[in-house]
C-alpha cells in the first residue's frame, strides 16, 4: 500500500500543480499571469525541470548501454537546449547584446531559437506535437505492439503529456502556454528519473525541488539585477528624452499610426510595422540590451497618448503599457503627440 502510494505521487503532484493554476487563472487571472510572465516563478520553474532533467540524464549515460543510451542521450540533449532557450541563453542574466540575426528577425529581439522560427512554426505547436507524439501516441504504441520501451515515455507518464497537448490545443487562458512548457518540464523530468533509476517514488520530490526552487531564485534574481543600476536607469532615461523629443516635433509619427486606436510593441517591430520614421537601422535597446517598448494610445481624431518605456533593471514589465506609475522599477516616459499634419502646423 505504501508503495502504492509512493508511486502514485507524481501523478498527485501534477494533478494539484495543473488544477491550482487552471483555478488561478479562471479566479483571478492578474495572479496568474504574474506567475507565468518571463523571469517570473513559472519560467524559473521551467528551466529547472528541463535542466534537471538533461543533468540527471547525463550523469546516469555510462551506466546504461545500446539503444537505450542513444535515447537517452537524445532526450538529455533535447532537455538541454530546452533549457537554454528558456532563459534565451542567459541573455536576460547577463545581459548581453545577441547577434544582428536574432535582433533583427526574432521578433522577441532575444538571442533563442524558437522564437527566430516564430514565422514558420509557432512554439505552441512545436509543444504540442513532442507531446503529443512522444508522450501519448509512442507510449500507447509500445503498449499495443512488442516495440522497445526505450523509444518512448513511461507509459504512466501519459496523461501528464496528454494535459499538455490539451492546453496547447485549447489555450483555454491567456499565457497558458507557459504552464503547458512547465508541464512539459515536469514531464520530462518524471521520464528521465523513471528511465535512469527506475523509481518513481522520487519523481515527486524532484518535481517539487524545482517548483520550490523556482520561487527561491525569481526574487533572488530581481534582487541581484537592481543592484548598481543608477547609471544605467540615467543613461536609460536620456535615451528615452532623445526619442520622445523626435516624437514631439511630429518628424518619427506616420499617419497610419492615427489610424489605430491603440498600438503596443517592441519599439524596434514598431518601426518596421511603418508606424514610426526612425533609424531603420538600430535595433533600440535599452542599458540592459533589452528592447524598447512603444504604447500608443489615440486620444483625438488628431492626438495620442505616446508611453516609451524600458523593462529597467530587472528586465520584465512590472506596470500595464499605459502605465505611468512609479512602483516597479520599469523606465517610462509619457507624453502627448499631434498627428503628423498638426505637428507641422504648430
Amino acid at each position: 500500500m505504501k508503495q502504492r502510494l509512493l508511486t502514485s505521487l507524481p501523478q498527485l503532484l501534477a494533478f494539484a500543480v495543473l488544477a491550482a493554476a487552471l483555478a488561478l487563472a479562471e479566479r483571478a487571472p492578474m495572479h496568474f499571469e504574474r506567475l507565468m510572465q518571463e523571469d517570473g516563478p513559472a519560467e524559473w520553474a521551467t528551466f529547472l525541470a528541463f535542466a534537471c532533467a538533461g543533468g540527471i540524464g547525463l550523469g546516469a549515460l555510462r551506466s546504461t548501454g545500446g539503444y537505450a543510451r542513444l535515447t537517452l542521450l537524445a532526450v538529455c540533449a533535447f532537455c538541454l537546449f530546452v533549457a537554454g532557450e528558456e532563459i534565451s541563453w542567459g541573455q536576460r542574466i547577463v545581459g548581453f547584446r545577441p547577434p544582428a540575426l536574432f535582433l533583427e528577425h526574432n521578433y522577441q529581439q532575444e538571442s533563442n531559437l524558437h522564437n527566430l522560427l516564430k514565422g514558420m512554426l509557432d512554439t505552441r505547436w512545436m509543444v504540442l506535437t513532442v507531446a503529443l507524439l512522444y508522450g501519448v501516441i509512442a507510449p500507447y504504441v509500445v503498449y499495443l505492439t512488442r516495440w522497445s520501451a526505450v523509444w518512448a515515455a513511461p507509459l504512466p507518464c501519459l496523461p501528464w503529456f496528454a494535459a499538455v497537448a490539451w492546453l496547447e490545443f485549447a489555450y483555454p487562458y491567456e499565457l497558458v502556454g507557459e504552464l503547458a512548457e512547465l508541464a512539459l518540464g515536469l514531464a520530462f523530468l518524471w521520464d528521465v528519473i523513471v528511465r535512469t533509476e527506475g523509481r518513481p517514488e522520487r519523481v515527486a520530490l524532484a518535481q517539487a525541488v524545482a517548483l520550490a526552487g523556482a520561487f527561491l531564485l525569481s526574487p533572488l534574481y530581481d534582487v541581484a539585477l537592481s543592484l548598481h543600476s543608477e547609471d544605467l536607469v540615467a543613461h536609460t532615461r536620456e535615451e528615452l528624452d532623445a526619442l520622445a523629443m523626435r516624437m514631439r516635433d511630429g518628424d518619427a509619427l506616420r499617419d497610419g499610426l492615427f489610424r489605430k486606436r491603440d498600438v503596443h510593441k517592441r519599439l524596434y517591430t514598431a518601426v518596421k510595422a511603418g508606424y514610426l520614421a526612425l533609424e531603420p537601422g538600430e535595433f533600440y535597446l535599452d542599458a540592459w540590451n533589452s528592447p524598447y517598448w512603444f504604447s500608443f494610445e489615440r486620444t483625438g481624431e488628431a492626438q495620442g497618448k505616446v508611453v516609451l518605456y524600458s523593462l529597467g533593471p530587472n528586465r520584465k514589465r512590472d506596470l500595464a503599457p499605459d502605465t505611468t506609475s512609479a512602483s516597479g522599477d520599469d523606465v517610462r516616459l509619457a507624453f502627448e503627440v499631434d498627428a503628423p499634419a498638426r505637428a507641422d502646423a504648430r
